[in-house]
């Protein structure tokens, strides 16, 4: 396809070409028309917009190169975009459903652009962690992003972290993301599609990712939030069908906030549909996890969101957003939404060492790590929590504390949770069976407690189950003085909520 290199259409043209070359894909941005000044024409004059971008192919890219004049800001990010990608070019344009705000990005990527160190986190489930990649932190998805970073912006110490944690959806990241990121982000991918299921909006899980939407974006650093959405063929959650996809709700969120909507769906739906790509080359028999081509597919894809991003940037173009890129934050979409930052989060490690300080009655501990959790098939077993509980907000004589604690279709028994020193609260029913749940995960289960500095909890095993299982596990707790002002009605709904509360909740005195 040739260029259109008359005055007019150098200047009036937005083209995107998108072509692979020997299995290479890269994208040029070749010219800016000076802000202010007119386009020629051969007809009456009209005003000038700003600069126009054409946006072409790496040949398109070639032919500049080989001509007098190369626009300065395209020859650094030329490595860049040289990536070798494992998909045609085509899937990956299907796969960005929209690009949400690009003057946020613009801000967001600038330190690469200025040669700076990016500091990029990642939170989410199993998939992100590296469930399914012959080498976790190597061969999966958010490792080859960060690699990406490292070779095509080298000579600095990017910062990188993926805060993933498994079976976990949303809830503990809406309380906890501190945790699981670096200090000051630029970038945040969020990938909680899968675990957080399809459910109602009245859910825990759909509160609370719009929670951890609006904390993230309210950071000091402002960051671009990037919302990775992936599918799955599992027979007890999408299904294979396109429109049974807790997508159609989280997408509905990135459109609110002008966030990117990245869409595995998108991406893989057709190509797997027609036959142009197998399902058992980018997913595990489970029909849930990736493997090494799926993290790769993946990968791809937020590879070319931010680097035609950084391209845009780079070029200085001027966006504008609804509302202008102010830093602005619209109100909750869903009703009485309040953000609820937690003073203290423990998990994995950190919760065995520094909180179950007695875990002998009982329970033993299992596995590593953030993966760590305290587990029993006993029945009487006993696990003493201690949490300073002492932080209150302004009008509130309770702090709410949660137990990070496994729920099942069928592996998980129940147990108890009481306070039984240093404070007091209502015991609270730990039930480990919630039927829909197409897999095991740890959710949140909620105590209001009297403020302390020496609060003890004790779980106990009731020896009771719904299911075929008696396992109990507890992986972590949470202390949030703002849930104990606030109190999360959703939480009471209970987990096992498919289709919208049909009670008032309970009235907190």
């Amino acid at each position: 396809m040739g260029l259109r290199t008359t005055p007019q259409a150098r200047c009036h043209a937005l083209t995107l070409l998108v072509l692979t070359a020997a299995g290479v894909y890269a994208t040029g941005l070749l010219m800016l028309r000076p802000r202010g000044r007119a386009c020629p024409s051969t007809g009456p004059p009209h005003q000038a917009l700003g600069p126009e971008l054409v946006v072409m192919s790496e040949e398109g890219i070639a032919r500049v190169m080989a001509g007098p004049r190369v626009p300065q800001p395209l020859e650094p990010l030329l490595a860049a975009f040289a990536h070798n990608i494992s998909l045609p070019s085509a899937f990956l344009a299907r796969g960005v459903v929209s690009a949400g705000s690009h003057a946020a990005a613009a801000r967001a990527l600038s330190p690469l652009l200025a040669g700076r160190p990016l500091s990029v986190g990642v939170l989410g489930g199993s998939l992100t962690f590296g469930r399914g990649a012959t080498t976790r932190g190597k061969t999966d998805w958010a490792p080859l992003v960060f690699d990406w970073v490292r070779r095509a912006f080298p000579g600095t110490q990017h910062e990188l972290r993926n805060g993933a944690i498994p079976a976990a959806p949303s809830e503990w990241a809406s309380f906890c993301m501190h945790e699981h990121l670096p200090p000051a982000p630029d970038v945040v991918l969020v990938e909680y599609i899968i675990n957080d299921m399809t459910v109602p909006w009245e859910h825990a899980h759909r509160r609370s990712y719009e929670r951890l939407l609006r904390r993230l974006l309210q950071l000091p650093t402002r960051p671009l939030v990037v919302p990775v959405m992936l599918f799955n063929y599992h027979p007890h959650q999408h299904k294979g069908v396109f429109h049974h996809t807790p997508e159609n709700d989280v997408g509905t969120l990135s459109l609110y906030y002008d966030l990117p909507w990245l869409s595995m769906r998108g991406m893989l739906y057709h190509p797997i549909k027609t036959g142009a790509v197998k399902k058992s080359d980018v997913m595990m028999g489970d029909s849930l996890h990736l493997i090494n081509k799926g993290h790769r597919a993946v990968a791809d894809l937020v590879i070319h969101f931010l680097r035609m991003e950084a391209a845009r940037a780079a070029l200085g173009r001027r966006h504008v957003t609804l509302g202008g890129d102010d830093g602005a934050l619209p109100a909750p979409m869903l009703p009485n939404l309040v953000e609820l930052p937690a003073e203290y989060c423990a998990q994995g490690e950190r919760f065995r060492r520094d909180v179950a300080r007695n875990a002998t009655g009982g329970f033993w501990w299992k596995g590593k790590g953030d993966e760590m959790r305290a587990v029993t098939q006993n029945p009487n077993a006993t696990l003493d929590i201690h949490v300073d509980a002492s932080v209150t907000a302004p009008g509130s004589n309770r702090t709410a504390v949660l137990l990070f604690t496994a729920k099942s279709h069928d592996k998980i028994g129940n147990a108890e949770a009481s306070c039984i020193s240093g404070c007091s609260c209502d015991p609270i029913p730990l039930n480990g069976t919630i039927p829909h749940l197409f897999a095991t995960q740890e959710h949140l289960d909620l105590l209001l407690v009297t403020p302390s500095p020496e609060c003890v909890l004790r779980v106990r095993t009731t020896g009771r189950t719904d299911s075929n299982g008696r396992e109990v596990r507890v992986r972590g707790v949470v202390v949030s003085a703002a849930a104990g002002l606030h109190v999360p009605e959703e939480f009471y709904w209970g987990e096992e909520m498919q289709y919208g509360p049909s009670t008032a909740p309970p009235v907190y005195g």
